[in-house]
């Protein structure tokens, strides 16, 4: 027998009625396992009540000039928000704080252009316009909540701008073709 086993006997000795006498064991979990078994579902329970992203909407692909909407629900739980904040490869570009004024600020970065309207620009969203070749990257949502916790979540997802410049100006054209010309030769740029 180990410690911790539980040892029942039925019957005292064989007869009647019950069947044969037999013992029959059950083996007993230990403590520890007994906590765990309590402790984990809370875990996952207070996890699932506190701040978290729902949902992170990033176009995975986009053409150049267009507009993309990029949306992220969050859910705070029993907490307020304290800030959520985008980034493009690392940089931050946009930032809602509902504790300052203005709410929202913005941070120059290329390939960045805003619509920074009141239903273009808060907390769940941030529209990007005249997207440019620039604008491809990985852009991450981070979410952070107020006192007492300051709890941070965030999450990420890449999108490509792809296509050709649409562009009606015969002499921007021809500076941009000299200039790459001058990128293969190493000779200096025209300038018009």
């Amino acid at each position: 027998m180990i410690p911790g086993d539980v040892v029942a006997v039925d019957g005292a000795g064989g007869g009647g009625g019950g069947g044969p006498a037999a013992a029959r064991s059950r083996r007993r979990s230990p403590p520890l396992l007994d906590t765990l078994a309590v402790l984990v579902p809370l875990l996952f329970i207070s996890a699932a009540s506190g701040l978290q992203i729902t949902e992170l909407s990033v176009p995975d692909h986009a053409d150049v000039g267009d507009t993309a909407e990029l949306v992220c629900h969050h859910d705070l739980g029993d907490a307020t928000l304290n800030s959520v904040k985008w980034y493009k490869d690392e940089r931050e570009f946009f930032r809602y704080t509902p504790g300052e004024s203005p709410r929202t600020r913005t941070f120059p970065l290329q390939g960045i252009s805003l619509d920074l309207a009141p239903k273009s620009a808060s907390d769940t969203k941030v529209t990007l316009t005249q997207l440019t070749f620039n604008s491809s990257g990985t852009y991450r949502c981070e979410v952070s909540a107020d006192a007492p916790k300051f709890e941070t979540v965030h999450r990420e997802s890449n999108m490509t701008v792809m296509g050709e410049y649409k562009n009606d100006n015969p002499s921007r054209i021809l500076v941009s073709a000299l200039f790459n010309t001058s990128l293969q030769t190493h000779h200096p740029v025209a300038v018009i």
